[in-house]
């Protein structure tokens, strides 16, 4: 598997305008072969994030996604999943979605609309600047009550994250028939 993973780094780092750093975790394994999760970051990206637990003195022993945490922290306290489960985080600009079961991780994706897009919709509709819109998102926001317009636009962008959240799901459904998520 880790000579796939060089190969599909190789290839991926031939367009790339610099290498990137890259780890992988095997997923699953079907019919239709063996399927993992490839995660790449920029080196100068990285070295930005673990700068300050250097400062701190502290050793970063390993880097995972937050939802691939989240699957390992579920697994550690209530034990397996019998059937697939779906993880979603949403960030403030990508949300990325985890389903897993008892076996680990199936599937992964990450689509790019996250909070930011609820903000930017109240901005939008109330024509606030970002950071009053936020802090009006976050006081006043609300899909059944609250300000009309702020409700409105809530509901739009809500609207807009499902049909992606959907999107992504379908294509797990097609990979993995059988495999129901709750």
């Amino acid at each position: 598997m880790s000579q796939a993973v060089t190969v599909e780094i190789a290839r991926y780092n031939e367009v790339a305008s610099e290498s990137m750093v890259y780890d992988f975790l095997p997923l699953a394994e079907n019919e239709d072969g063996k399927a993992l999760l490839l995660a790449m970051a920029r080196p100068n990206v990285l070295d930005k994030v673990l700068d300050l637990p250097k400062r701190m003195g502290l050793t970063v022993i390993d880097l995972i996604p937050m939802s691939v945490a989240v699957v390992n922290a579920l697994h550690a306290s209530i034990g397996p999943m019998e059937s697939p489960c779906v993880f979603v985080d949403v960030g403030h600009t990508v949300s990325e979605v985890l389903v897993a079961n008892k076996e680990g991780i199936l599937f992964a994706r990450s689509f790019m609309s996250g909070g930011a897009m609820f903000t930017d919709a109240v901005a939008a509709a109330t024509d606030q600047p970002s950071r009053h819109a936020e802090e009006t998102k976050v006081t006043q926001g609300s899909m059944d009550g609250g300000d009309k317009v702020v409700s409105q636009a809530l509901h739009e962008a809500a609207d807009q994250w499902l049909a992606e959240l959907e999107t992504c799901l379908s294509v797990y459904s097609t990979s993995y028939q059988a495999d129901r998520y709750r």
